[in-house]
């Protein structure tokens, strides 16, 4: 199951930079009406 987190980790997106934005890719599964 190691082996299973580790993949899903490399194919995730990177995160984002802390500028303050939303990213896109996260789209509607968070919501950032602040």
């Amino acid at each position: 199951s190691f082996k299973r987190e580790k993949k899903l980790l490399e194919r995730s997106p990177p995160p984002p930079p802390n500028d303050g934005r939303p990213p896109a890719f996260l789209g509607s599964e968070h919501s950032y009406d602040l």
